[in-house]
């Protein structure tokens, strides 16, 4: 692996999990206060994020096994979908790559987006 290129295990994490860089600060969050759970404005206030795109993110997060929400609704990490080791992979690499992490969570973001573009575009009639 280059100085530039992030392991696979990185790559692949935030390729099946990782939407955006609040998402990921919200996981990481919630990795780093274990087992404390915190409500979606909670979250807000500390991802710099609205509240309607906290709940969004932590929704999404929750659907992909990463957390879990409580019966007071607060969320808290439960990782089922990915292993304790991975998820200090991710969280150092972050720390210490955030230009290059951020990079690929913004490019896999645009390629979606393509993607979905491509799938409305109109084929000529011959």
């Amino acid at each position: 692996m280059g100085s530039d290129e992030l392991s696979e295990n990185v790559v692949r994490f935030i390729a099946d999990y990782i939407d955006s860089v609040p998402q990921l600060e919200a996981l990481l969050l919630l990795r780093d206060t274990a087992p404390r759970a915190w409500s979606v404005e909670e979250l807000a206030a500390r991802i710099y994020v609205s509240p309607p795109a906290t709940q969004d993110l932590a929704n999404a997060l929750e659907r992909r096994r990463l957390v879990h929400r409580d019966d007071a609704g607060r969320f808290a990490l439960h990782c089922e979908a990915a292993d304790a080791a991975t998820l200090a992979e991710v969280a150092g690499t972050y720390r210490r790559r955030l230009p290059q992490v951020a990079g690929l969570i913004h490019s896999k973001a645009s390629l979606g987006v393509l993607e979905f573009a491509r799938a409305f575009r109109l084929k000529k009639e011959p």
